[in-house]
């Protein structure tokens, strides 16, 4: 499986180093290649290549220079999808960017029918061949029906976001089948992922693991950061629990939705 990681602030700072470290040395498993997407205010810009992190200065290089609010980053070990650029996650669409760890079961078996429900001006902008990519746009979709895609359709909240993207797992759930609600073998269905617009982030644990870490400086809290594994001490990192969906908006506030809709 692949691993994510993710860090929110509210102003514009160095990304947190201690934590981007030991990232880095997950590649020496996770070594498909590399992407990381971050935020000069709101225009995203993404950097991707097929060298494992470690192994390539770029990374490090980049993350040293960089002065940024969000930062979301991929380390991929292939489980759909050839090993190639186009299959490199983060993908982004406008300011939207978006990194999975997980697969799904058969996915050949359902390729067709989640195209069917992606809308046509997304379907056409599908340059890999991973399932990643395909819920990308097949959660677009569901927000681009809400109005909730472009910033021009006024400030979303983290609420309004978070339930749009659970309304859409639903949803995909309902042509695919569930998830696995705990680690498991890799043939599996997972969707665990993160997904931001370098306003609000949102992650979601699938059935793989997820853990997220709040920074304070005293008594304010500076920023969260999301990983797929504790970076440090584990007792300073919080689990997700399997199925909930964490929105955190620019102020650092989180809104948790747990559970879903039973038939």
């Amino acid at each position: 499986m692949c691993r994510l990681f993710g860090f929110h602030s509210q102003t514009s700072v160095n990304p947190p180093l201690d934590a981007v470290a030991p990232f880095v040395e997950l590649s020496r498993v996770h070594k498909d290649g590399w992407g990381m997407a971050h935020y000069q205010g709101q225009q995203a810009h993404l950097n991707r290549a097929l060298l494992p992190a470690k192994e390539d200065p770029t990374f490090m290089a980049l993350v040293q220079e960089l002065q940024t609010s969000t930062l979301l980053a991929h380390l991929r070990m292939a489980t759909v999808g050839e090993n190639k650029l186009q299959n490199n996650h983060p993908f982004q669409y406008q300011d939207w960017t978006f990194a999975h760890n997980g697969n799904i079961k058969h996915f050949a078996r359902y390729r067709q029918l989640i195209l069917s429900q992606i809308t046509p001006h997304f379907q056409a902008l599908i340059a890999g061949d991973t399932d990643s990519e395909l819920i990308f746009y097949f959660i677009l979709s569901e927000l681009e029906r809400w109005g909730l895609v472009s910033n021009r359709h006024g400030q979303s909240t983290s609420r309004q976001l978070g339930q749009t993207v659970k309304w859409a797992l639903e949803n995909l759930l309902s042509l695919i089948g569930p998830f696995l609600m705990e680690k498991g073998p890799p043939t599996e269905t997972y969707i665990s992922f993160l997904m931001t617009n370098g306003q609000v982030m949102l992650a979601h644990q699938g059935g793989q693991p997820l853990y997220y870490q709040m920074q304070h400086h005293g008594h304010q809290l500076e920023n969260i950061r999301f990983s797929s594994q504790p970076l440090g001490p584990e007792e300073d990192w919080m689990a997700m629990a399997t199925g909930e969906l964490i929105a955190v908006d620019q102020a650092l506030q989180v809104y948790a939705i747990r559970g879903y809709r039973r038939a």
